[in-house]
């Protein structure tokens, strides 16, 4: 409900903004009810930007002119028609991308701290003078010269260079908004230092607010140097650190990986093409990489990963690397060697003359693992492991315990870190490696980190019964009984069979730790079923409350064989006792339906519960659920008393515990 509202919102918001443009409909010039229809849409539009920095509307390439594109009225980039409204006449589009063209209008942003006399003299702009391109951008020109309207943009089609159809649109519009307000504020000589840097920090704010994505982002940086050139008054390395002082460092970081991985692109045009266009334009992509990383190091940010892709794409030199982690850009190197051809690595140590050297080269390629995982290279991590477990147990991960402990700690870092279809191709990759993915995985369910624990669960119990034995072999050396409470519901989920799963059970359901004995009810009763009646009945004496509510749930699989257990139950059932386990009891009750077998005691109290009582007296359960349910599992029992009670409740004030007094009536004995 909440989110069709903010939709409705975001509709009638851009199609006001559109009317208001077009000057049509209440918004028409000279009409009464214009002025305060404008106010109405200020209201909105201030409301937005509290919530969001920015509002921006951007025409489409010119060869597609109606394909406009709106941030700000949502969390995401829209195309423009997804947020008019589904009543909106199919001609407003078309309408709006004409009157567009005719203005060579590209783009209008408002931005947070717009206020009612800055947006109404845009709009006066917009149309008194609107429809006359050339003279719109002159009188927009001259306001901005004067210092008007700085919450407030608009940009036309004279503004751009012809950068290509291979830089994509906004893009090119947002270097095109870069080099023209940049090069007129350089001409307001009046303004003051400071508020010149303000103004151009806001500038280089809503400029990188619509670039979407660190894809965008990174070909914005690429083609920087486009319009440098073409700057007033700025040194391209002072221009480029200006810009980037207002990138976030994590995105920063992202952006540094992709900007390396556009000059592998290029490189890899230049040599399987002769490409002229990408031989021109890597090293401007070169220079503003290595500005990029010079930030990057300044602020500690960079990465083993980071320094590794520089060296590879010659943006530094190897001896520019801090000396504490070359081991590491090191081992990247090697890595990167190794993928580009496993096989050559694998027939090398083959081919190894004595067994201490193959032995030194197994072990060196094990060490890749941590990076592989880092890298997302699962399958050449499943591919070393099969390769290592053909020379027998000498070379498992167990024989390594710091290297085991690397593998682990990366994993885990995947799984909290890494995106979801990461997450899972590591949860399919592990089990893959046998007994080592399997212990791994084991080592992770009981990580410190809760997200990790469930992810790392997930896989276990997705990894099916050949799980069990590495599962028994690993209870030899955990300790605590966490291990335990994760064993025994991986076993639950991957329906675990044989004599020495059931003793586990049943050892279970004797420890000292409630969580533990809670988790092994449902596998007991699900492995032993009938056979677990009395274990699991044995379990409503238990101190801890959870325990014997999840043991009530359970006699509705293993039945229950001794008539006493009723007793208890109808005990469970009194009207002093709490709401969530009476409810457990009827819901047995009514999956076992034991009628005049569950006894007095049982009826008795499920007339109280449903408000029967003696003489008639009494409301019932308060909570309606209960009582609903309670009427159900009364309808099981012959007896003159109970169809009494049921027929009274025919005549109920509520006409869903009439309707449940019928069918009890109608389905009972």
């Amino acid at each position: 409900m909440a989110t069709a509202a903010v939709m409705t919102l975001s509709a009638r918001l851009a199609t006001d903004l559109v009317m208001a443009m077009l000057g049509q409909g209440q918004f028409t010039p000279g009409r009464p009810e214009g002025k305060p229809a404008l106010g109405v849409l200020y209201d909105g539009l201030s409301r937005q930007l509290r919530e969001q920095a920015q509002i921006i509307l951007l025409t489409g390439r010119p060869t597609v002119p109606q394909d406009f594109f709106g941030w700000g009225f949502g969390p995401a980039r829209k195309e423009f028609a997804e947020l008019l409204p589904s009543a909106a006449p199919p001609s407003l589009l078309q309408h709006f991308a004409g009157s567009w063209r005719d203005r060579r209008l590209l783009l209008l942003s408002l931005r947070h701290g717009l206020a009612r006399q800055e947006f109404d003299q845009l709009f006066h702009l917009l149309t008194v003078v609107g429809d006359k391109g050339p003279v719109l951008r002159k009188r927009w020109l001259e306001e901005q010269m004067r210092g008007n309207l700085p919450h407030a943009t608009l940009l036309f089609a004279d503004d751009l260079r012809d950068l290509g159809a291979d830089v994509s649109w906004p893009v090119q519009v947002a270097l095109g908004w870069l080099q023209r307000d940049l090069n007129m504020l350089s001409r307001l000589d009046g303004l003051p230092a400071a508020a010149q840097a303000a103004r151009r920090q806001g500038l280089f704010d809503a400029v990188l607010g619509m670039v979407s994505g660190i894809g965008e982002q990174c070909e914005l940086l690429a083609n920087l140097d486009r319009i440098i050139e073409d700057l007033h008054n700025y040194d391209r390395d002072e221009f480029a650190c200006l810009l980037l002082a207002r990138f976030d460092p994590r995105i920063l970081a992202e952006v540094c990986l992709g900007l390396c991985g556009l000059i592998e692109r290029l490189q890899q045009r230049i040599e399987q093409v002769s490409d002229a266009v990408a031989r021109e334009r890597i090293e401007p992509v070169r220079w503003i990489t290595r500005r990029v990383a010079e930030l990057l190091v300044e602020d500690g940010h960079a990465t083993p990963a980071h320094y590794h892709a520089l060296v590879l794409q010659k943006v530094l030199l190897y001896e520019e690397i801090p000396g504490d982690i070359r081991a590491r850009v090191a081992a990247l190197q090697v890595l990167t060697s190794f993928l580009a051809n496993p096989q050559r690595y694998f027939a090398e140590i083959e081919g190894s003359h004595s067994p201490e050297v193959l032995e030194k080269r197994l072990w060196r390629l094990l060490e890749m693992l941590p990076n592989m995982l880092r890298a997302y290279r699962f399958d050449a991590a499943r591919e070393v492991v099969a390769f290592a477990q053909r020379f027998g147990p000498t070379f498992d991960l167990s024989r390594n315990a710091e290297l085991l402990t690397q593998v682990r700690e990366t994993a885990a870092e995947v799984l909290a870190t890494g995106e979801t279809v990461q997450q899972s191709e590591l949860m399919k990759a592990l089990p893959q490696m046998g007994r080592t993915g399997l212990h791994l995985l084991i080592d992770l369910a009981d990580h410190s980190q809760r997200s990790v624990r469930r992810v790392a669960l997930d896989g276990l119990c997705a990894a099916g019964p050949a799980v069990v034995p590495v599962l028994f072999e690993a209870l030899e050396s955990k300790s605590g009984w966490h291990y335990l409470r994760n064993m025994l519901v991986i076993l639950g989920k991957v329906g675990a069979v044989g004599p020495k799963v059931e003793s586990f059970y049943r050892r279970a359901l004797e420890h000292p730790e409630a969580g533990i004995r809670k988790e092994a009810l449902p596998g007991a009763a699900r492995l032993l079923r009938e056979n677990a009646a009395d274990l699991v009945a044995e379990r409503l004496a238990d101190p801890d409350p959870e325990v014997r509510r999840r043991a009530v749930t359970c006699l509705g699989m293993t039945g229950i064989t001794a008539p006493q257990v009723y007793d208890r139950l109808a005990e469970f059932l009194s009207p002093k006792g709490a709401d969530d386990m009476a409810l457990a009891v009827v819901a047995t009750v009514n999956r076992l339906r034991p009628g005049e077998r569950a006894g007095t005691r049982v009826e008795a109290a499920l007339i109280e519960l449903v408000g029967g009582g003696w003489f008639g007296l009494g409301k019932g359960a308060a909570d309606r659920t209960l009582r609903m349910e309670a009427i159900r599992a009364l309808g099981q029992f012959p007896s003159p008393r109970a169809r009494k009670v049921l027929d009274r409740l025919l005549k109920d004030n509520d006409g869903g515990v009439a309707r449940a007094a019928q069918e009890a009536l109608v389905s009972g004995p």
